[in-house]
């Protein structure tokens, strides 16, 4: 976790222990067997209400990550009757998260 823990520092991203915070669009975890097992994306319930963030879903991210998971929490705008804000967001963090995969 080290080396990786520095390349993502230089790269402006901010690292908290086993926590990769990418602020303020997710949290990423390494799980021990991380390059065994796929990615999980964690996609919070948010109830479309600000209030309902990703920290909500840290313990079950943590939990996985524990379990050897590598995890990914997302994090989306949750605007009271626009659901659309969050279609996008979410279409546009898979979007980016499947280029940055593809070699």
């Amino acid at each position: 976790m080290r080396g990786e823990a520095k390349a993502l520092d230089e790269l402006g991203v901010d690292v908290d222990h086993d926590r990769i915070v990418v602020a303020p669009q997710a949290d990423l975890r390494h799980g021990a067997r991380g390059t065994q097992l796929p990615l999980v994306v964690v996609i919070h319930g948010g109830f479309w209400k600000p209030a309902y963030d990703r920290s909500h879903a840290q313990a079950m991210s943590a939990a996985l990550a524990a379990d050897g998971w590598s995890v990914l929490t997302l994090e989306y705008r949750r605007t009271p009757g626009q659901p659309q804000d969050t279609v996008q967001d979410i279409a546009a963090a898979l979007s980016t998260l499947v280029a940055q995969a593809t070699p």
